[in-house]
């Protein structure tokens, strides 16, 4: 199966601000682009680009693979 920036992600921020990325490949290195560029991230909403239908949501220090299937 083909991954190609299958993922929306809004994330959440300890300050109550949200920042929303739309074409997201990797789940996994946007969580590493996260905790370089936004270290005070609270926790990611992850949906289907393509349709919005939400999938799930991650929180610091999870365990976030590269792709979901």
């Amino acid at each position: 199966m083909q991954h190609k920036n299958d993922y929306t992600c809004i994330v959440h921020f300890c300050d109550g601000t949200f920042k929303k990325w739309t074409y997201v490949h990797s789940l996994f290195q946007f969580n590493k682009l996260l905790e370089t560029k936004h270290p005070n991230w609270d926790y990611i909403n992850v949906y289907e680009r393509r349709n919005l239908k939400f999938i799930t949501r991650f929180y610091i220090g999870d365990l976030i693979p590269h792709f979901l299937n």
